[in-house]
């Protein structure tokens, strides 16, 4: 077989003997390049006369041959490679259009799909990207699945999935620098849907732990136009802005405060398939500052305010102020303004609640844990269970 012949049949192990004997036969800058070439090759990388030889071939443009891209990366039409771009990882597709500006790409088995950009740290195996994307430093450990869709921004957020479940991510979205986003269990999904900016100023936690120190673990599904902002916690059986039918809502105001926690589990699985449609418009769920969500239904405009903790209970239309807690409690208003509670460090626990009341009668300290012990007794009597 001629040299040209095997160069273009990419014999690696010939191309590092030709480039190494290169290296003795040359001076100056030819024997740079014939050092860069076998160096790279070397590591697994393309070499620059590889590279440029697939930018002409398959159209996309390179500020610089000298490059560490893993060979076998696939690269297509008007892709834009700038200085700083490293692709580290196995198995990296990269569609039409996107700007790689400086990207750290280290995960393997990526799918990025056309007109994104994507800059800083993408360190997520297993990972499929929509269209039309920004996406700055995406840290983490993925062992599962994670499939972010279209025209969303990701700016420094981490995902951990040591627990091999699914995240999936709808579409115009906003994750926020210091969100993270973790299934930590090997139970427990996380699907966010459409429009939702989740993180702002500082930040959160959504995370599949419904009970970390004890390993009880939930879904946690977030529909559309949620907000977050410094610090929120969302945690496992979260529902939060997800569009229910009327027999539906009236199943979670029951399960959500009541159990059984078989049939809340069976009703997140009803849930994972349903369609979102994916429509702008207000935001109408709300946590604002370090609020903590778990076992909760969170449905049509509904305000939260900083260190209050929900759990085990069904809110719909209401406004919390600071410093409350609620407990296996179902809140549910349908005049055509929000509840307001007017008061802060109040314990709304065992009740049902339609209308206004004289929230200053209600005591400043919860009587339970929020924890029912037949929670207890499932996850005691029974192995997590595969699902996804």
């Amino acid at each position: 077989m001629s040299d040209k012949a095997k160069y273009e049949a990419g014999d690696v192990g010939w191309m590092i003997e030709a480039y190494r004997a290169r290296i003795n036969e040359s001076t100056g800058a030819e024997r740079a390049w014939a050092y860069t070439s076998w160096s790279l090759l070397k590591e697994g990388y393309y070499s620059p006369d590889e590279l440029i030889d697939l930018s002409l071939q398959h159209g996309f443009t390179l500020d610089t041959p000298v490059a560490k891209i893993k060979r076998g990366t696939r690269i297509g039409r008007d892709v834009v490679v700038k200085n700083g771009t490293v692709i580290d990882g196995e198995s990296v597709s990269v569609g039409a259009g996107t700007i790689l500006d400086g990207a750290q790409i280290s995960g393997s088995n990526v799918v990025i799909g056309q007109d994104n950009s994507v800059s800083g740290t993408v360190l997520l195996d297993h990972l499929v990207l929509g269209s039309g994307n920004r996406i700055r430093d995406l840290a983490g450990d993925n062992e599962g699945q994670v499939a972010i869709g279209n025209h969303n921004v990701v700016d420094g957020v981490s995902i951990h999935n040591p627990g091999r479940q699914v995240v999936q991510i709808g579409n115009h979205n906003e994750l926020h620098r210091g969100l993270s986003i973790n299934c930590l269990f090997p139970c427990g999904r996380i699907r966010i849907g459409h429009y939702n900016s989740l993180g702002r100023d500082g930040g959160g936690v959504i995370s599949t732990a419904y009970r970390f120190n004890k390993r009880w673990w939930g879904d946690v599904f977030i529909g559309s136009h949620v907000e977050t902002t410094r610090g929120a916690e969302i945690l496992g059986f979260s529902l939060l802005g997800w569009p229910l039918s009327a027999a539906d809502e009236e199943k979670a105001r029951n399960l959500f405060v009541n159990g059984p926690l078989t049939e809340v589990i069976r009703f997140f699985e009803k849930l994972w398939d349903q369609d979102l449609e994916a429509r702008s418009g207000d935001n109408t769920i709300s946590l604002f500052g370090v609020v903590k969500v778990k076992m909760s239904c969170l449905s049509g405009t509904v305000k939260v305010k900083d260190d209050t903790r929900i759990q085990s209970s069904f809110l719909r239309d209401i406004i919390i102020q600071e410093r409350s807690k609620i407990y296996f409690a179902a809140i549910s208003h349908t005049l055509s303004t929000p509840l307001r509670v007017n008061l802060q460090d109040r314990a709304i626990e065992h009740l049902t609640i339609t209308g206004p009341l004289d929230w200053s009668g209600l005591p400043t300290e919860p009587q339970t844990d929020g924890y029912r012990k037949e929670d207890a007794d499932f996850y005691q009597a029974r192995e997590c269970e595969q699902t996804g």
